[in-house]
Protein backbone atom coordinates (compact mmCIF):
# COMPACT_ATOMS: atom_id res chain seq x y z
CA UNK A 1 0.00 0.00 0.00
CA UNK A 2 1.32 3.42 -0.94
CA UNK A 3 1.86 5.84 1.91
CA UNK A 4 0.49 9.14 0.64
CA UNK A 5 2.16 12.25 2.00
CA UNK A 6 -0.31 14.81 0.71
CA UNK A 7 -3.05 15.27 -1.88
CA UNK A 8 -3.44 18.63 -3.60
CA UNK A 9 -6.29 19.78 -5.80
CA UNK A 10 -4.92 22.70 -7.80
CA UNK A 11 -7.47 25.28 -8.93
CA UNK A 12 -6.55 27.69 -11.73
CA UNK A 13 -7.91 31.15 -10.86
CA UNK A 14 -10.92 32.58 -12.67
CA UNK A 15 -10.54 34.35 -15.99
CA UNK A 16 -9.44 37.98 -16.24
CA UNK A 17 -9.35 40.62 -18.96
CA UNK A 18 -5.75 39.54 -19.62
CA UNK A 19 -6.46 35.81 -19.92
CA UNK A 20 -9.49 36.46 -22.13
CA UNK A 21 -7.29 38.48 -24.48
CA UNK A 22 -4.33 36.05 -24.33
CA UNK A 23 -2.02 38.51 -22.60
CA UNK A 24 0.83 37.46 -20.35
CA UNK A 25 0.38 38.58 -16.77
CA UNK A 26 2.49 38.63 -13.63
CA UNK A 27 0.45 41.35 -11.92
CA UNK A 28 0.14 41.36 -8.15
CA UNK A 29 -2.83 43.73 -7.86
CA UNK A 30 -4.11 43.62 -11.45
CA UNK A 31 -6.08 42.32 -13.22
CA UNK A 32 -8.99 41.11 -11.07
CA UNK A 33 -11.16 38.17 -12.10
CA UNK A 34 -14.11 39.15 -14.28
CA UNK A 35 -17.73 38.01 -14.29
CA UNK A 36 -16.85 34.90 -16.27
CA UNK A 37 -14.09 34.15 -13.77
CA UNK A 38 -16.55 34.36 -10.89
CA UNK A 39 -18.89 31.93 -12.66
CA UNK A 40 -15.99 29.53 -13.22
CA UNK A 41 -15.27 29.48 -9.48
CA UNK A 42 -18.90 28.82 -8.55
CA UNK A 43 -18.99 25.91 -11.02
CA UNK A 44 -15.80 24.51 -9.50
CA UNK A 45 -17.28 24.72 -6.02
CA UNK A 46 -20.27 22.67 -7.18
CA UNK A 47 -17.88 20.15 -8.70
CA UNK A 48 -15.92 19.96 -5.44
CA UNK A 49 -19.12 19.44 -3.45
CA UNK A 50 -20.66 16.90 -5.84
CA UNK A 51 -17.46 14.91 -6.22
CA UNK A 52 -16.88 14.91 -2.49
CA UNK A 53 -13.41 16.41 -2.76
CA UNK A 54 -12.39 16.52 0.89
CA UNK A 55 -9.98 19.19 2.07
CA UNK A 56 -8.22 20.08 5.29
CA UNK A 57 -6.92 23.46 4.17
CA UNK A 58 -7.36 26.01 1.39
CA UNK A 59 -4.25 27.87 0.22
CA UNK A 60 -4.15 30.80 -2.18
CA UNK A 61 -1.43 32.65 -3.99
CA UNK A 62 -1.08 36.36 -3.11
CA UNK A 63 -2.13 37.82 -6.49
CA UNK A 64 -5.47 39.62 -6.64
CA UNK A 65 -6.99 37.14 -9.10
CA UNK A 66 -6.09 34.12 -6.95
CA UNK A 67 -7.26 35.76 -3.72
CA UNK A 68 -10.61 36.71 -5.28
CA UNK A 69 -11.01 33.16 -6.57
CA UNK A 70 -10.13 31.75 -3.16
CA UNK A 71 -12.64 34.02 -1.45
CA UNK A 72 -15.45 32.51 -3.51
CA UNK A 73 -14.35 28.94 -2.92
CA UNK A 74 -13.73 29.44 0.80
CA UNK A 75 -17.06 31.21 1.34
CA UNK A 76 -19.00 28.50 -0.49
CA UNK A 77 -17.19 25.73 1.42
CA UNK A 78 -17.57 27.68 4.67
CA UNK A 79 -13.85 27.54 5.40
CA UNK A 80 -11.02 30.02 5.84
CA UNK A 81 -8.02 30.18 3.53
CA UNK A 82 -4.38 31.12 3.98
CA UNK A 83 -2.09 32.94 1.56
CA UNK A 84 1.28 31.54 0.54
CA UNK A 85 3.42 34.41 -0.74
CA UNK A 86 5.56 31.99 -2.75
CA UNK A 87 2.76 31.17 -5.20
CA UNK A 88 3.46 34.06 -7.54
CA UNK A 89 3.45 33.49 -11.31
CA UNK A 90 6.54 33.80 -13.45
CA UNK A 91 7.87 37.35 -13.64
CA UNK A 92 7.42 38.30 -17.30
CA UNK A 93 9.29 41.58 -16.98
CA UNK A 94 8.83 43.74 -20.07
CA UNK A 95 6.43 41.17 -21.54
CA UNK A 96 3.82 41.74 -18.85
CA UNK A 97 0.50 42.79 -20.37
CA UNK A 98 1.53 41.90 -23.93
CA UNK A 99 0.10 39.35 -26.36
CA UNK A 100 2.46 37.15 -28.33
CA UNK A 101 1.82 39.18 -31.46
CA UNK A 102 2.77 42.34 -29.55
CA UNK A 103 5.94 40.65 -28.29
CA UNK A 104 6.89 39.71 -31.87
CA UNK A 105 6.28 43.26 -33.03
CA UNK A 106 8.30 44.76 -30.19
CA UNK A 107 11.12 42.20 -30.47
CA UNK A 108 11.76 41.28 -34.13
CA UNK A 109 14.09 38.42 -33.12
CA UNK A 110 10.95 36.49 -32.10
CA UNK A 111 9.36 36.85 -35.53
CA UNK A 112 8.30 33.43 -36.81
CA UNK A 113 8.57 31.80 -33.39
CA UNK A 114 5.66 30.02 -31.71
CA UNK A 115 4.32 31.08 -28.29
CA UNK A 116 5.99 28.03 -26.73
CA UNK A 117 9.37 28.96 -28.24
CA UNK A 118 8.98 32.52 -26.97
CA UNK A 119 8.13 31.38 -23.44
CA UNK A 120 11.23 29.19 -23.28
CA UNK A 121 13.27 32.37 -23.71
CA UNK A 122 13.86 34.95 -20.96
CA UNK A 123 11.91 38.24 -20.89
CA UNK A 124 13.87 41.45 -20.53
CA UNK A 125 13.88 42.33 -16.81
CA UNK A 126 12.04 39.08 -16.19
CA UNK A 127 12.58 35.64 -14.70
CA UNK A 128 14.25 32.74 -16.47
CA UNK A 129 12.15 29.59 -16.75
CA UNK A 130 14.80 27.74 -14.76
CA UNK A 131 14.66 30.22 -11.88
CA UNK A 132 10.86 30.19 -11.92
CA UNK A 133 10.78 26.39 -11.75
CA UNK A 134 13.27 26.29 -8.89
CA UNK A 135 11.24 28.85 -6.96
CA UNK A 136 7.94 27.04 -7.45
CA UNK A 137 9.45 23.59 -6.74
CA UNK A 138 10.75 24.86 -3.39
CA UNK A 139 7.38 26.44 -2.58
CA UNK A 140 5.38 23.28 -3.39
CA UNK A 141 7.85 21.05 -1.54
CA UNK A 142 7.45 23.25 1.54
CA UNK A 143 3.65 23.13 1.28
CA UNK A 144 3.75 19.33 1.11
CA UNK A 145 6.20 18.92 4.00
CA UNK A 146 4.17 21.29 6.18
CA UNK A 147 0.92 19.45 5.45
CA UNK A 148 1.72 15.77 5.76
CA UNK A 149 -1.38 13.52 5.58
CA UNK A 150 -3.56 16.48 4.60
CA UNK A 151 -5.79 17.12 1.59
CA UNK A 152 -5.35 20.62 0.23
CA UNK A 153 -7.00 22.95 -2.24
CA UNK A 154 -4.46 25.34 -3.76
CA UNK A 155 -5.75 28.26 -5.84
CA UNK A 156 -3.01 29.47 -8.12
CA UNK A 157 -2.00 30.40 -11.68
CA UNK A 158 -2.11 28.15 -14.77
CA UNK A 159 1.64 28.69 -15.30
CA UNK A 160 2.30 27.30 -11.81
CA UNK A 161 0.04 24.28 -12.37
CA UNK A 162 1.94 23.51 -15.58
CA UNK A 163 5.15 23.53 -13.57
CA UNK A 164 3.89 21.26 -10.78
CA UNK A 165 2.60 18.73 -13.33
CA UNK A 166 6.08 18.68 -14.88
CA UNK A 167 7.63 18.13 -11.47
CA UNK A 168 5.20 15.32 -10.65
CA UNK A 169 5.64 13.43 -13.94
CA UNK A 170 9.30 14.30 -14.67
CA UNK A 171 8.33 16.03 -17.90
CA UNK A 172 11.27 17.82 -19.58
CA UNK A 173 11.28 21.58 -19.08
CA UNK A 174 11.15 22.22 -22.83
CA UNK A 175 7.70 20.59 -22.87
CA UNK A 176 6.34 22.65 -19.99
CA UNK A 177 4.35 25.12 -22.06
CA UNK A 178 2.84 22.33 -24.15
CA UNK A 179 0.66 21.49 -21.13
CA UNK A 180 -2.66 23.30 -21.45
CA UNK A 181 -4.23 24.58 -18.25
CA UNK A 182 -7.35 26.69 -18.58
CA UNK A 183 -8.55 29.28 -16.08
CA UNK A 184 -11.30 27.88 -13.90
CA UNK A 185 -9.97 24.32 -14.15
CA UNK A 186 -9.01 21.71 -11.56
CA UNK A 187 -6.00 19.38 -11.47
CA UNK A 188 -5.25 16.87 -8.73
CA UNK A 189 -1.95 15.31 -7.69
CA UNK A 190 -1.29 12.80 -4.92
CA UNK A 191 2.22 12.94 -3.50
CA UNK A 192 3.96 9.87 -2.09
CA UNK A 193 7.39 9.36 -0.56
CA UNK A 194 9.12 8.50 -3.83
CA UNK A 195 6.57 9.29 -6.50
CA UNK A 196 3.60 11.40 -7.52
CA UNK A 197 0.32 10.49 -9.20
CA UNK A 198 -1.57 12.88 -11.47
CA UNK A 199 -5.21 11.91 -11.04
CA UNK A 200 -6.64 14.47 -13.48
CA UNK A 201 -5.71 17.80 -15.01
CA UNK A 202 -7.37 20.78 -16.73
CA UNK A 203 -10.83 19.52 -15.71
CA UNK A 204 -13.53 22.10 -16.36
CA UNK A 205 -16.94 21.23 -14.90
CA UNK A 206 -19.88 21.45 -17.28
CA UNK A 207 -22.53 21.91 -14.58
Amino acid sequence: MFNRKCKITYIAHGSTIFTDNHKLSDGYQYPPINKSGEEQMYKLVEFIKNRGVKNDKIISGPSLCTVQSAEIIAEELKKDFVIDEGLLPRNYGDWDGLTFEQIKKKYPDFSGKSPVQILLDTPQNGETLSDFNKRIKLCIDNIIENNIDKRLIVITHPVIIRAVICFALNIPVEEQYNIYIKTGSASQISYFKDSSLLKYSNFVPLI
